[in-house]
């Protein structure tokens, strides 16, 4: 049967199928969408504790976050059981940023109403206890720990001899190929050693 003799209706149709199956066949496979997705910036919250110190009479809190210019876009991506780690281009990350930067605010000036004081106890004056804090970072890979300590600590804001009700520490690390699988942990230590609290970084 000629063209001529066809409808013109079934000419179109048979056109357009015709195109979206070349179409079809051009852009390969489709690759499945995420079932959810979180956005990470370059600034990341890792959450925050409270202390209500005697004998102080007062509730101290810690507040931290990690900082790196490297974060920014990444996207934990979820499909059924399994998730993966991609940067702005879609690509995967594997390792976290050499270099990270922690920010920890601590004093009795900031309340955080939603956080239940832990009791601590401590013969030191606020303004000693705060200036003597100490940090370290455990990086978890499978059952073997690693510790290291930072690069480097500075206190910001106001300055070491000038009592105040609040400091702000930046703290540094440099670090090894560390997988976005292994698990990290900024401790923050008490001016005696002992462990004040605990801040989890894990992105997947």
């Amino acid at each position: 049967m000629s063209h001529r003799g066809m409808p013109f209706w079934t000419l179109v149709l048979g056109t357009m199928l015709c195109f979206f199956a070349g179409v079809g066949i051009a852009s390969g496979p489709a690759h499945p969408s995420p079932d959810a997705e979180f956005v990470y910036h370059t600034l990341i919250s890792l959450g925050n504790d409270a202390f209500s110190v005697q004998p102080w009479g007062s509730v101290m809190t810690v507040l931290a976050s990690v900082e790196s210019p490297h974060f920014e876009g990444w996207r934990r991506q979820t499909f059924g059981d399994r998730r993966r780690l991609v940067n702005a281009s879609g690509q995967p990350v594997r390792y976290y940023p050499e270099h990270l930067e922690f920010r920890v605010s601590t004093g009795t000036r900031t309340q955080i109403s939603d956080t239940l004081p832990f009791p601590m106890r401590t013969t030191l004056s606020a303004n000693d206890y705060l200036l003597n804090l100490r940090f370290r970072l455990k990086i978890f890979h499978g059952l073997r720990q690693i510790v290291v300590m930072p690069e480097s600590t500075a206190m910001i804001g106001v300055p070491a001899d000038i009592p105040y009700a609040e400091r702000i520490y930046r703290v540094s690390f440099d670090l090894d190929e560390v997988s976005t699988n292994d698990r990290m942990m900024l401790e923050v230590l008490a001016p005696s050693g002992e462990r004040l609290c605990k801040f989890h970084l894990d992105l997947m």
